[in-house]
């Protein structure tokens, strides 16, 4: 399978180090192919909260590494790339993000960042699986 467009799930974690790898080897292999890779800000204080405040100060500043890493990474690659930042459930974002752009193939890590710097809460690799209806890479550590 020749994956066109692919959406890489990233937190900085070292799962989703390699799945960005994965990602980058693919394009290597085929200039036509499109990289996506999201960055999900999950919120799970209450609006308006001190914690909430707290919470998302620090979800941007970790965003916005896991960002710049990301785009210097794959900077080298001639292929169509793109590195979205998105807050709210991490699964669903990155499944509803699949499914309204068509998305040939997900790579994601089996683990995401644990504690409080955590994006992907939960098993998201778990529900990504279940919920989308494209290819899923399963990255393990």
């Amino acid at each position: 399978m020749k994956a066109q467009k692919v959406l890489v799930a990233y937190d900085g974690s070292e799962t989703s180090h390699k799945a960005l790898e994965q990602a980058k080897e693919i394009a290597m292999k085929n200039e036509q192919a499109e990289i996506n890779v999201m960055i999900v800000c999950q919120m799970s204080f209450v609006p308006d909260s001190f914690a909430y405040q707290q919470h998302a100060l620090e979800c941007q500043k970790s965003a916005e590494k896991a960002r710049e890493y990301a785009e210097d990474y794959l900077k080298d690659l001639k292929n169509n790339k793109d590195v979205i930042v998105k807050t709210g459930h991490a699964s669903s974002t990155i499944v509803d993000f699949a499914k309204n752009e068509g998305v040939d193939l997900i790579i994601i890590g089996n683990r995401g960042l644990g504690g409080v710097r955590r994006f992907f809460l939960g098993s998201v690799s778990h529900h990504v699986v279940q919920d989308v209806e494209c290819h899923v890479l399963v990255v393990k550590s």
